[in-house]
């Protein structure tokens, strides 16, 4: 969890000192949707291979499957937002 709120704080400090040309700006868009898209598939994946979690699904209940698929859709908004935003 270190590394991954490390990376996100280095990539705000690197954003925020301006040290990515802005020629090269459209090109960090499409690294950060690729990126997001990788890991959700890996997390799909993840999820999917695990005979566990699967086995257990039908105990999980619908509220949790609306709870995960809150989550993953709302991450995915916020990327989308913030994403429409920097294109403005």
């Amino acid at each position: 969890m270190l590394l991954i709120l490390g990376a996100v704080l280095l990539g705000c400090l690197v954003g925020a000192l301006h040290l990515v040309p802005p020629a090269a700006l459209p090109w960090v868009d499409r690294l950060m949707a690729a990126g997001l898209a990788v890991l959700l598939f890996s997390m799909g994946v993840s999820i999917g291979a695990n005979p566990e979690v699967v086995g257990n699904l039908p105990a999980l209940g619908l509220k949790s499957a609306l709870l995960a698929a809150g989550a993953v859709l709302g991450s995915v908004l916020v990327a989308w937002l913030l994403q429409q935003r920097r294109g403005r």
